[in-house]
């Protein structure tokens, strides 16, 4: 299990790695360039193959025979029974489904409206395998998991209030501490049980419910994600939803791609998307 420290340094190596997996995925079927992409990102070879070891727990070859074009592709295809079988279940928190237990809740109306006038939210951030995140929690709820981008916390948090500017928002690093553990326990394939508070529309809250009934490993198209909604012509407005998606990682919207097999349209960018989905695929397909 990782120590603080290593999760420090595997944050912090993320935007590398994320980089390094890109760069190998954009020369489609070339073979892969190690000391190209090595060079790329200012290391060595060997220190190079070392991150991505100690990142995955496997070697960087391993790591890139998920994450081919062509492999992604074959995933597309063959995931689609294992969502046949999870959207003709009735429950789509089963562990079957989904590692993450999730009791799902909404906002109301009236703090919608108000844009949360008289709601108290607390936030922090917190490493993670897959960059620095900002966590965002109401009561026992929690709103928002975003990832840092080179803009730095300050947009991300702003990105999070949006919609929230006349609530009261409190920068607490304790209250956010053991949900960022929990998540770490869920990606390590242990059960963990979060409380989340949605706010979207309609549409948007039956897109990212469905979006539960994928499960880790599995890919879905936006087209075959909106048949399954029972809209099959609104696979556009499905991409929309994934889009306005706050909750990065726990609402899974990185396991929507293109119907051609194109990893597209990540909120937290597409090099984080392809490194998400290369490091479920390694960790045990269906």
């Amino acid at each position: 299990m990782q120590t603080l420290n290593d999760q420090h340094r595997t944050s912090s190596d993320f935007q590398k790695i994320a980089a390094g997996l890109h760069h190998f995925v954009e020369r489609k079927n070339k073979p892969p360039d190690i000391t190209e992409a090595a060079s790329a990102v200012g290391l060595s070879p060997y220190h190079f193959e070392l991150m991505f070891q100690n990142w995955a727990g496997m070697s960087l070859n391993e790591l890139l025979a998920h994450s081919a074009p062509d492999a992604v592709s074959r995933r597309l295809r063959s995931s689609a029974h294992t969502i046949n079988a999870a959207f003709a279940m009735e429950s789509s928190n089963t562990k079957l489904l989904n590692n993450l237990f999730l009791n799902i809740d909404t906002v109301t109306e009236l703090e919608h409206q108000t844009q949360g006038v008289g709601m108290i939210f607390s936030y922090g951030f917190h490493p993670s395998i897959f960059g620095e995140m900002i966590l965002v929690k109401r009561g026992e709820g929690l709103c928002g998991l975003g990832y840092i981008s080179e803009k730095g916390r300050g947009a991300a948090l702003t990105e999070q209030k949006s919609g929230w500017e006349q609530a009261q928002w409190q920068h607490d690093q304790k209250e956010t501490e053991s949900i960022s553990e929990k998540i770490s326990n869920q990606i390590k394939d242990c059960d963990a049980r979060l409380p989340l508070l949605l706010r979207g529309t309609a549409f948007q809250t039956k897109v990212w419910k469905a979006l539960l009934r994928v499960p880790r490993g599995a890919i879905i198209s936006y087209g075959d994600l909106a048949r399954h909604i029972g809209q099959p012509l609104a696979a556009r407005s499905v991409g929309v939803a994934c889009g306005a998606n706050r909750l990065g990682l726990l609402i899974p919207c990185h396991r929507v791609i293109r119907g051609n097999g194109k990893i597209s349209g990540y909120r937290w960018g597409i090099e984080r998307k392809q490194a998400i989905l290369a490091y479920e695929a390694a960790m045990g397909a269906p």
